[in-house]
């Protein structure tokens, strides 16, 4: 008796950045990330209104 087994690979990605700190002080929420809590609120109003994701050609 012949037996055979199915084998698969999946191809993986591995990305590893790094960097000097930056010793900024940060404030997230969600996918959004300011220095400042004030900075994430405004963002997160331009978020909303539309108005967050500024294209100048």
């Amino acid at each position: 008796m012949v037996r055979h087994q199915k084998t698969t690979f999946s191809r993986s990605r591995f990305l590893l950045i790094s960097g000097k700190p930056l010793k900024e002080p940060v404030a997230w929420r969600g996918p959004i990330v300011m220095n400042t809590q004030e900075e994430l609120s405004i963002a997160f109003n331009e978020y909303q209104n539309g108005t967050f994701i500024k294209y100048n050609p």
